[in-house]
């Protein structure tokens, strides 16, 4: 004989876990009838729970994992492997990498066809995880906020990537690249460009007694003993550092 599943009343697991009282729990039922808000946004509204709570019931609602985001910091490799906006998209934090899995926070489990929509996007298997909204919120914040500056210093630094010719202004670009008949042109063109689309801080050139060799680094400190430095045409300049 099958056997029909059914979860335990998000009202129910507040009440066990002491989160909230039975005259509560009524209270919110009858104000339900009155409302087109869900259970735990009229919870929160009427100040009976956190978010940390409600995290905390639904984690336990639908059998996953609650996680505290408190002091968690996203790998930016895994950043890195998302379609852009995704995150603001479908409300999510990713966590790591598991396999072919990606391992994901969010604060509403109840939103399925979203959430498939999601993995449909994402084109991996998703393992969902809890967490408080407002820590979410916070992490979208401050991921949208690092998108946003390095938007415009990439922008300002391709501004900065132009170079005079008769017809007027060109921007660098890898056809440019292409074109060009000058060996040291190229070299130096190529390396640049090479750094902006790494999202490198720093480009090191290296003289040796078979060549030079040139590296970029995304994060460290540097001693620099001879610094160069490429002008452009807004009257800034780009560092190249010699060691």
């Amino acid at each position: 004989m099958n056997k029909t599943f059914k979860r335990k009343k998000l009202g129910d697991i507040l009440v066990d876990n002491q989160t909230i009282t039975p005259e509560q729990l009524t209270f919110v039922i009858d104000k339900l009838k009155s409302t087109s808000e869900r259970f735990g946004a009229i919870c929160l509204n009427e100040g009976l729970i956190t978010d940390a709570d409600l995290a905390r019931a639904l984690a336990e609602q639908f059998g996953l994992e609650y996680l505290d985001l408190q002091d968690f910091k996203p790998d930016e490799t895994v950043l890195e492997l998302l379609p852009p906006d995704a995150m603001q998209r479908f409300h999510f934090v990713p966590l790591e990498l598991l396999g072919d899995a990606l391992v994901v926070a969010i604060s509403d489990p109840t939103d399925v066809l979203k959430l498939d929509e999601m993995e449909l996007l994402l084109d991996r298997p998703v393992i969902l995880k809890i967490a408080p909204e407002s820590q979410i919120l916070i992490l979208l914040k401050k991921g949208e906020g690092a998108r946003s500056v390095l938007k415009e210093v990439s922008e300002d630094f391709m501004l900065q990537l132009v170079t005079e010719t008769d017809k007027g202004e060109e921007v660098l670009s890898v056809e440019k690249i292409s074109a060009d008949t000058s060996p040291i042109i190229k070299l130096v063109n190529s390396t640049i460009l090479d750094a902006l689309n790494r999202r490198t801080s720093d480009i090191h050139i290296e003289t040796t007694q078979e060549g030079s060799s040139s590296s970029t680094a995304s994060t460290g400190c540097y001693t620099k003993r001879q610094n160069l430095s490429i002008c452009t045409s807004r009257g800034r300049s780009f560092p190249v550092s010699r060691s």
